[in-house]
């Protein structure tokens, strides 16, 4: 069982897996049921539903336009939202603790692309900042992921 199964597993949504969404089209919102494009290969099919998730949990209406401020706003909240489930602090801390330094690494055991964790590790560094504290830990994300035990 991989993430993407533990996230369709656990979700309070519908989630129906279909190939013939469009090919520009990853997910989408209807109701309580996210579509996934089962096109896709897993990673992103898992990264589309954690955002598609997201959105169910915090946008109001439909975005799909990006057409103000508001929504674009709300689409940044959700992805935000979805980096950060896919990729959480205790997950880098754990990695750390198999000695794993590597973005590449990091990504194959998130289930998730290289791209996607950049992202990830971009988020906690707005919300964070470049060096921080977590749980007698130190991250320094300046170049990077690089995580040591504080003395």
């Amino acid at each position: 069982m991989d993430k993407l199964d533990i996230f369709v597993e656990n979700s309070k949504y519908a989630i129906i897996f279909d190939r013939r969404m469009p090919s520009g089209l990853a997910g989408l919102c209807v109701d309580d049921t996210i579509l996934i494009n089962e096109a896709n290969n897993r990673k992103k099919q898992l990264q589309t539903l954690a955002e598609e998730i997201a959105h169910q949990e915090t946008t109001v209406g439909d975005i799909a336009k990006q057409a103000t401020i508001e929504q674009r706003q709300q689409e940044i909240r959700a992805r935000r939202m979805a980096v950060r489930s896919l990729v959480t602090l205790d997950d880098l801390i754990a990695y750390n603790a198999l000695g794993i330094d590597s973005i590449y690494e990091a990504a194959e055991l998130s289930d998730v692309t290289v791209d996607f964790l950049q992202n990830a590790l971009e988020s906690y560094r707005e919300k964070r900042g470049d060096i921080f504290t977590y749980k007698g830990f130190i991250f320094n994300l300046t170049h990077g992921l690089e995580i040591h035990r504080l003395r």
